[in-house]
């Protein structure tokens, strides 16, 4: 209430404070316990992330961002990718900001609920971030969620390793508490995974169980079958000793 607006701007440096504002309210909500808390500071993030939007050209690639992520929050996913999709396809812009570009990407079609493209957007995501000198990105964790989902416990397990490594040796903080808030799913999927083999495992050994008792009483009716039919043959034969002497 009592920031001097007028010679923020004069000085240039309003869109800057936005943005402090915007981030800075933003790690408040990702913090909070207390919903009525994390809803007042996503109340006043919102603000300034509206007010930074206002006040950058239209040509700032930054202005894309801030209004892909207001689309997504708004659930209004398809608007997003159109929007998101356009730019992605710009040779012209730099890899950290193509990086960005289809993170968002990958954010929007998991709230789609389109995972196949989720998963290809943010492994696009993630080989930019991965040939930048930058670690504080999103989209390798974010990945390797997707994947555990999807039972790719090998590849999920390389991506998260590399990815708490990273945001360690940045002491990026925020990342390492999504990370972790990514463990229990982790191991949840990974459980999951165990009790499924365990029990098309189990299936298996009584499919086979089954088969081979079906194969040892069909072997005994067939070395039954066997036996008589040689017993029959025996008796074709004699009878046809007896008819021989008889003639």
């Amino acid at each position: 209430e009592n920031t001097d607006y007028d010679r923020l701007e004069a000085g240039g440096f309003l869109p800057r404070y936005y943005h402090l504002m915007n981030t800075l309210y933003g790690g408040f909500a990702h913090a909070s316990d207390d919903m009525s808390l994390h809803n007042k500071y996503e109340n006043q993030r919102s603000v300034f992330r509206s007010k930074l939007y206002d006040c950058l050209g239209e040509d700032d690639i930054a202005r894309l961002y801030l209004k892909s992520e207001m689309l997504i929050d708004s659930c209004r996913y398809d608007e997003a990718i159109n929007e998101l999709k356009e730019r992605s396809t710009d040779k012209a812009i730099a890899v950290h900001d193509r990086a960005i570009v289809n993170y968002m990407l990958g954010l929007a079609y998991k709230g789609k609920g389109d995972i196949d493209n989720a998963i290809i957007s943010y492994t696009e995501s993630s080989i930019c971030d991965l040939t930048t000198p930058i670690r504080d990105y999103k989209s390798l964790y974010e990945l390797a969620e997707l994947l555990y989902d999807r039972g790719d416990f090998e590849r999920a397990s390389k991506y998260i390793t590399r990815s708490i490594k990273d945001a360690d040796a940045a002491s990026i903080h925020i990342n390492i508490e999504s990370i972790n808030s990514l463990l229990p799913v982790i191991y949840n999927s990974y459980n999951a995974s165990i009790k499924k083999r365990s029990h098309i495992q189990n299936i298996l050994l009584i499919g086979i169980s089954l088969l081979l008792i079906m194969l040892t009483v069909t072997t005994g009716i067939t070395f039954k079958d066997k036996k008589k039919i040689k017993a029959k043959e025996k008796e074709v034969r004699e009878s046809n000793i007896e008819l021989t002497k008889a003639n």
